[in-house]
């Protein structure tokens, strides 16, 4: 039972509008609240008489349809603060609906926070893990990239990749994840793989790996707990009828217990080990050689397996078994493990790692439009600083000062007359409209009614409607692969055909001297000795005798406007600023004002032998080449100059 928002203050729009006749919800309404769409209603407007709502109260199950998002919900009982820290097992796999009673204000406001509160974890207090088989990620890119989109997972532990050397990473990944391959070296199936956002530091941890095997583990770092967190994938070739991968399964794990002190451990994938129930009372029944040989490896490192539901249907016989798998040595750590519609015949399985970490994400970055900017009003503002300038008396300020002037005055004059626009995080792909991720969430819809009520006619409904929905994500990502590459413009046609073949995975967890450097600041301090060190420092004490040149001297060198004014017209406005942060695009924009400036001051420059300071910085982005990730010397260095 929760609060009702009650009426808004007089004159302002109603706070918690009815999301049918957009009247307020007042404090003595009787109402329902859905927590997908986050809309109040009516009992009025919603058809749900006094009497009903009073009879629902007392009922341990029921249904309720939202009129707005026309999503079935399913619950067990009526949320109220007796039961506010648990929640049924069915709220796991559907939105919640609240039904709500009159109730003290000020009491739920100290419970909940405010009176539309959902009930949610601590921010930065779980990492969400999804064990994936795709059965070939290559040929349902739109429908991986619509599940990180609907369900946002931290980790994906993916099995049966399919991948092979020729396919880059950034052909499949977004951008912002960090991956880690193993593909299989012979054909063109199997394959396993990690991917971690690039928010949580991760390291690959090689040493950890068996040949003959297809297993892959990865470290997390997280902080503030100070923890790490070994992330495994095991995939078990179904026709594969010995133990030999799950002795090399058993070897992987050896290398990684016998140097640690009950480390952390998260391993999931496919194993393809049919006819077991898993129990979580410890009372897993081993029919066979496998079966009994996994449960031996589970108690020997003291591990235990969190999936207890089917994860595939054979098509042909019908029987249901649990293949993909999910241990971990600390169960306790490990919650909320369900089913999601999968991306082959293999249902997804989702978990929450429960431990406190902190996601370094990127802070917001600012663009400017210079589509919109009011050219005349630029120019106008540059050529009054130009008057000022030489107003200024050029000739008797150093050219440090007469730099510092331009610089700020240019700075400023683009934060004044340019709009700008704040990005915040990676926003989805373009072809992902919002009408998609509606059909996506009614797919879900039907699958959770089909797995709540296990009918063969509400399976068939629920693979119906992802047979449509798969196709029109299809469609529209072709479309919009379509579209780009048939453009006229150049530009966006090798931009994006750059983009799939450069691997953007950022610096991971560096190794130096055997120990993990994780702070942005210690990355950079090691790898700019890393940079520093590959160039030759050459004795300068004793040079060599240089004669008097046959040459006559070169005259003086002498910068003119006009030459000034043709490179400032002629520059590439795609370009980044350097560290004097001043855009190409306001260099070109106002070249004319700027010329007799830039002009007096490289003639400056060259007569006194000075350089600004600002000319002798650059900006560093390390650029990682091959090989581990982990290795410093595995990155070279492109630099960004004040051009």
């Amino acid at each position: 039972m929760e609060i009702n928002p009650g009426p808004p203050k007089r004159g302002r729009k109603p706070k918690w509008p009815c999301g049918l006749c957009s009247y307020a919800v007042k404090n003595n309404d009787s109402a329902l609240l859905c927590d997908h769409c986050d809309l109040w209603f009516h009992n009025r407007c919603s058809g749900v008489s006094d009497a009903s709502y009073l009879h629902y109260q007392n009922l341990h199950q029921f249904t309720w349809i939202c009129p707005a998002c026309d999503i079935i919900h399913f619950e067990d009982s009526f949320f109220s603060t007796d039961n506010f820290a648990t929640s049924s097992p069915k709220t796991n796999v559907s939105a919640n609906p609240r039904f709500v009673k009159q109730r003290d204000r000020k009491q739920s406001e100290s419970v909940h926070g405010n009176s539309r509160s959902k009930v949610k974890t601590p921010p930065n207090s779980t990492v969400k893990v999804a064990v994936v088989n795709f059965r070939g990620i290559a040929g349902k890119i739109p429908l991986f990239h619509t599940f990180l989109e609907t369900e946002n997972p931290d980790v994906i532990i993916g099995t049966e990749s399919w991948l092979d050397e020729s396919i880059q990473s950034a052909e499949i990944f977004p951008s912002n994840f960090s991956i880690f391959r193993r593909d299989r070296p012979q054909g063109n199936r199997g394959g396993v793989f990690i991917a971690v956002r690039d928010s949580l530091p991760v390291t690959e941890r090689a040493d950890f790996c068996v040949e003959n095997s297809e297993i892959l583990w990865c470290q997390l770092t997280l902080k503030p707990a100070n923890e790490d967190v070994f992330i495994g994938v095991f995939y078990r070739r179904p026709s594969s009828y010995n133990q030999d991968t799950l002795n090399g399964l058993n070897d992987s794990l050896t290398k990684l217990f016998s140097g640690l002190n009950s480390p952390f451990v998260i391993l999931g994938g496919d194993f393809n080990i049919p006819d077991m129930e898993w129990k979580p009372d410890d009372t897993t029944f081993a029919s066979g050689g496998l079966q009994t040989k996994i449960l031996e490896i589970a108690d020997d490192y003291h591990m235990e397996q969190k999936v207890g539901f089917p994860t595939r249907k054979d098509p042909v016989s019908g029987v249901e078994n649990i293949l993909d798998l999910l241990f971990t040595s600390r169960p306790s750590a490990v919650n909320n493990v369900r089913p999601a519609s999968g991306l082959s015949d293999h249902e997804v399985v989702l978990a929450d790692i429960s431990i406190k970490t902190t996601h370094s994400t990127k802070p917001p970055r600012t663009i400017f439009k210079w589509n919109s900017v009011d050219e005349t009003d630029f120019r106008v503002a540059a050529s009054e600083l130009k008057d000022d300038f030489f107003h200024n008396n050029p000739e008797e300020k150093t050219v440090e000062y007469n730099w510092t002037f331009l610089r700020d005055g240019l700075n400023n004059i683009v934060q004044k007359f340019v709009p700008q626009k704040t990005i915040r995080g990676k926003i989805r792909p373009r072809w992902l409209t919002t009408d998609l991720l509606r059909l996506t969430r009614k797919k879900e819809r039907f699958y959770v009614r089909a797995k709540k009520s296990g009918k063969q006619t509400d399976w068939e409904k629920f693979k119906a409607v992802r047979k449509y929905v798969d196709r029109e994500l299809r469609k529209a990502h072709r479309a919009h692969v379509e579209a780009v590459t048939s453009t006229d413009d150049p530009k966006k046609f090798w931009r994006y055909i750059k983009s799939q073949r450069k691997n953007t995975s950022g610096v991971q967890v560096l190794k130096v001297n055997g120990a993990d450097v994780t702070g942005d600041k210690e990355k950079s301090e090691v790898l700019a000795n890393q940079f520093s060190s590959v160039f030759t420092r050459e004795d300068s004490s004793q040079l060599p005798y240089l004669p008097d040149s046959i040459f006559p001297d070169m005259l003086n060198i002498h910068v003119s406007v006009e030459g000034v004014l043709k490179l400032l017209q002629s520059m590439d406005v795609s370009k980044a600023a350097g560290p004097d942060q001043i855009p190409n695009r306001a260099l070109k924009l106002a070249a004319k004002e700027i010329a007799p400036m830039l002009a007096h001051i490289f003639q400056q420059s060259l007569d006194s032998g000075d350089l600004p300071s600002d000319w002798k910085k650059a900006n560093i982005t390390p650029l990682f080449k091959q090989g581990s990730t982990a290795d410093p010397g595995n990155y070279k260095k492109c630099t960004d100059q004040c051009l």
